[in-house]
């Protein structure tokens, strides 16, 4: 039997912002929510320079787990979105990044594949990975692994209004905080999602 996640409006957002300020980049993230549980709450936005595996994503995971740490959270799962409209599966990079995060929740950990095909249409933005086996994941259908926990807030139109907004500009990841320090890349507080 598989795991059912819940995805808060803030989470889902977060990572559509994220693909959204770097459509030009590969980016990755982590999922969070609060420990013993399969509710993502937050999203943290990683990386968009150093996507393969490199001491920069190794600091940015340390990093965002202590912060997670620091609220009663976990790292859930792993985000990424691919620079391609047609690359919709998960990376090398995205499958070692989230084959560490299950083994550290005891099998289980969820995968969010940004499908840049439908970012801004009604239908879901994400291919959800699952899970299987030892060293694999499976892809699944969006309804059937992740339930929305504000469906009215997790809507195309509403992404659109925060890209009008220009709420994406605001977002930084890890990589931003290494070029300027004052970034606060862990809560992205200036970023008004609801």
């Amino acid at each position: 039997m598989s795991t059912g996640y819940s995805l808060s409006a803030v989470a889902y957002h977060k990572v559509l912002l994220h693909a959204t300020k770097y459509a030009h980049s590969d980016i990755c993230g982590l999922l969070l929510g609060p420990s013993g549980s399969t509710n993502v709450v937050d999203a943290i936005p990683l990386l968009h320079h150093w996507t393969a595996l490199s001491p920069m994503m190794e600091a940015g995971l340390e990093l965002a787990e202590v912060y997670a740490k620091t609220k009663g959270w976990d790292v859930l799962g792993f985000y990424e979105a691919r620079k391609g409209m047609d690359e919709n599966t998960i990376s090398g990079t995205g499958k070692q990044a989230a084959l560490a995060i299950v083994k550290n929740n005891g099998g289980k950990g969820l995968v969010l594949v940004v499908d840049n095909t439908n970012i801004a249409v009604e239908d879901t933005p994400f291919i959800p990975y699952l899970p299987a086996g030892s060293n694999a994941f499976e892809p699944r259908i969006f309804s059937s692994i992740v339930t929305l926990a504000d469906p009215s807030s997790c809507t195309a139109e509403h992404y659109k209004s925060l890209v009008k907004r220009k709420e994406h500009e605001k977002l930084s990841d890890f990589d931003d905080h290494l070029e300027g320090i004052s970034k606060d890349w862990l809560r992205n507080d200036s970023v008004q999602i609801l």
